[in-house]
């Protein structure tokens, strides 16, 4: 098993656990919240990989539910080490969803649908700027700085050497034509996109006008994947005016499966798209030259 970030290692510790006292002869979860002396409701957050547990809780909890296979044991004490770490995220709670952030840092597959912007891990420094001075207007310029930093620190995980993530990206063709910033600013990040989609990782496809039953029918959100078998995944829905959403449950994550395939046949393949984003790459440039 390889190295996982402390997120997506609760998670996976988490649905293992799940699994064992699933098929244990006493399923309840007060049960086993009292083996191991812990609340129902802290083991209910612990099975949904939202809270830490010490290798000691976790080596009791499978002598309960009688795990007795060597490798599953090492390798769910290794999750529960693991899971105690503390990601880099942490120290910019005051800036983002950290818990976004975490799970973003952790997925082995990151689909996203974008109707309104480029998305996060495929912005330019100055695309960021640009969008954040409009949606934060009284932020200062060092809380802009700080926040395109850590803009930059999440997009390190495209670069990682150790299994980089999956990239799917269906952008609303909308999204190229909507000037952030100033024409300049908007044909470097269109030609960042042609890039970043020659990358054997990261997949771009466009959804064009002439689709527009899909398009009525799209809202943005994020599908994020792991590699853990037991795990199906979760669905982020960030929001402008109040508080951004997780959707968790797995009937409910496989709906925006379903959406996100749905729309990606929609979509012009990655070759057509690469040649539209650049079609619209050159006539900005070409404004800027008039």
């Amino acid at each position: 098993m390889g190295t996982m970030n402390p997120t997506a290692s609760l998670r996976a510790l988490g649905f293992r656990l799940r699994k064992f006292r699933a098929a244990h002869q006493n399923s309840k979860l007060g049960d086993a919240a009292k083996v191991v002396s812990m609340a129902t409701s802290s083991m209910s957050r612990a099975e949904a990989g939202k809270q830490a547990l010490n290798p000691v809780i976790v080596e009791r909890l499978l002598d309960y539910y009688e795990v007795t296979d060597a490798e599953e044991r090492a390798q769910c004490l290794e999750l529960a080490r693991q899971g105690r770490k503390r990601g880099w995220w942490v120290r910019h709670g005051d800036l983002m969803n950290v818990v976004y952030i975490g799970l973003e840092d952790g997925a082995s597959g990151i689909w996203c649908l974008e109707t309104a912007m480029v998305p996060g891990l495929l912005q330019t420094p100055d695309y960021f700027r640009a969008l954040a001075s409009i949606e934060m207007p009284a932020a200062s310029n060092e809380e802009l700085e700080r926040r395109a930093a850590v803009r930059l620190e999440r997009q390190a995980i495209l670069d990682r050497a150790d299994a980089p993530p999956e990239i799917q990206v269906i952008l609303d063709e909308s999204v190229l034509h909507r000037i952030v910033g100033t024409p300049a600013i908007m044909a470097e990040q269109l030609d960042h996109l042609v890039r970043m989609a020659s990358r054997p990782n990261v997949e771009i496809q466009i959804l064009p006008f002439d689709e527009g039953a899909y398009a009525g029918l799209a809202s943005r959100f994020t599908v994020l994947r792991f590699t853990d078998s037991s795990d199906p995944g979760t669905v982020y829905l960030e929001q402008m005016h109040w508080q951004d959403s997780f959707v968790e449950e797995a009937v409910d994550v496989a709906k925006f499966v379903n959406a996100f395939g749905r729309t990606r046949a929609a979509a012009i393949s990655p070759s057509r798209s690469i040649g539209m984003i650049g079609d619209a790459r050159d006539n900005l440039r070409k404004q800027g030259k008039d």
